[in-house]
């Protein structure tokens, strides 16, 4: 198994104190489609000619990590031209462009080519700011919407169309939670952040928001919290792999001209092969000289995540059989299974690995049903996995994420005066999520709390 050292603690959680729950939007069908075609004269297919890949960059720096999202463009322009790889980008940032007359914030939409000048950002300039300028200005677009989300897709694949298919989705992130709870900080979960429009994409958005033409084959989320089980079967059939972390994210994210390099070098790798690439590159070369901890990523294979949800619901009916007399120790085990609170524990606690947590069952009762049933969880939970790599010695002081299998869900306290990721405060939004119904896990934490 692979582990690291890795530089911020915090990464990229998110904190929203007063984020709208009437969330603004603007209309965007087509929004992405019009403009140029962005062709790539360095590298790419473009024009309609069929590439092997087409890397679909979502990049919302519609918030405080504008910096970073210029910091990864720099990434992807070390990386080499290939004609069978499209590297296609609709990036936005907060404080604009820094080719731009103004720093109001501004969508652009471009294709990445390889530059020998650092910190130029060459793909994103326009014409009017060079002569070989090719993006596209797409205005203040709400990056947090279904439609733009949809709309890059669709565009994507109308204009490079390719045997594979990745989509970056890439900014803050904080698993499936909802905004909305009435104790503790109003923390937002979800993805694609966008200040401007105090907006972001909802879990249970996330099907409809990645449903293509042509099926999305690879899943990236560069940004905290996404690799859930929640968030994960949400996007089962929309989607072959995802790939993510269970823990924080952070703020430089992905360095992208380590993780791409081998498809670049060989574009006939196959979207298992290219998910594995990103959690080997990420956590065992990329930050394995620097001082960060915390540091998680898995890839999942999302055909498989039926029978993972299957296994947990045989596993949480014989949680609520048994909790007459093992409720005390299953308490103790949830208490202690590896968490992903960071420093933010009043609103990440219930964060936790699912197999972490059945071990601890395990070893916390003696009860052979449960132990048998927790063994098949993890079972179902190992063939889901392509890949798995995480940080396991502590760095610095900080928590070390050794009880970390590559899915982590929902396992929270029922403290709504000190949390607010406690259960009684979050039910009901849970309730409506793929995950709760099939895997059983909402009505044993229901259980669980006398609910």
């Amino acid at each position: 198994m692979d582990s690291v050292t890795t530089g911020s603690r915090f990464g990229r959680y998110v904190k929203r104190v007063a984020m709208l729950l009437a969330l603004a939007a603007v209309p965007l069908v087509g929004a992405c489609g019009g403009g140029s075609s962005g062709t790539n004269n360095n590298g790419g297919g473009g024009g309609g000619t069929r590439a092997a890949w087409t890397i679909m960059l979502y990049i919302d720096a519609d918030n405080n990590l504008w910096q970073d999202a210029l910091l990864n463009l720099d990434q992807l322009e070390q990386l080499p031209d290939n004609a069978e790889v499209n590297l296609v980008c609709l990036m936005k940032c907060l404080r604009g462009f820094p080719s731009a007359s103004s720093t109001a914030p501004r969508a652009r939409r471009f294709v990445v080519h390889h530059s020998s000048s650092r910190n130029a950002y060459v793909s994103s300039l326009l014409a009017s700011e060079s002569s070989g300028g090719q993006a596209t200005d797409l205005g203040n677009l709400d990056m947090g919407q279904v439609s733009t989300v949809q709309s890059f897709v669709a565009w994507c694949q109308a204009n490079y169309p390719a045997d594979h298919y990745a989509l970056d989705l890439w900014d803050h992130g904080s698993g499936w939670r909802p905004i909305g709870r009435t104790a503790g900080a109003n923390v937002s979960r979800g993805i694609l952040y966008s200040d401007t429009y105090s907006a972001y994409l909802h879990n249970e958005q996330m099907a409809a928001a990645l449903t293509a033409s042509t099926k999305i084959d690879l899943l990236m989320m560069d940004a905290c919290n996404m690799q859930m089980a929640e968030v994960a079967y949400a996007v089962r059939n929309v989607c072959d792999y995802v790939v993510a972390g269970e823990d924080a994210t952070p703020d430089e994210g992905y360095p992208y001209q380590t993780i791409l390099a081998p498809l670049m070098a060989d574009a006939s790798r196959t979207p298992a092969q290219v998910a594995g690439d990103i959690v080997r590159l990420y956590a065992t070369q990329a930050y394995a000289d620097h001082t960060q901890s915390s540091l998680t990523q898995s890839a999942i294979r999302t055909s498989a995540l039926g029978a993972v949800a299957t296994a947990a619901n045989t596993y949480a009916d014989l949680l609520v059989a048994k909790d007459g007399a093992y409720h005390n120790a299953i308490a103790t085990a949830r208490a202690n299974t590896q968490d992903y609170a960071g420093g933010d524990p009043a609103d990440y606690e219930g964060m936790r690995d699912l197999v972490d947590f059945t071990e601890r069952v395990a070893a916390g009762t003696g009860d052979a049903q449960l132990t048998t049933a927790g063994n098949a969880v993890a079972a179902a939970v190992s063939a889901a996995l392509v890949a798995e790599a995480h940080v396991d010695t502590n760095v610095n002081g900080a928590a070390s994420d050794a009880g970390s299998h590559g899915l982590a869900v929902f396992l929270p306290n029922n403290t709504p005066a000190t949390t607010s990721d406690a259960w009684s405060l979050l039910r009901a939004a849970y309730r409506v999520q793929d995950w709760a119904a099939p895997s059983g896990w909402a009505d044993w934490l229901d259980a669980f709390y006398g609910i």
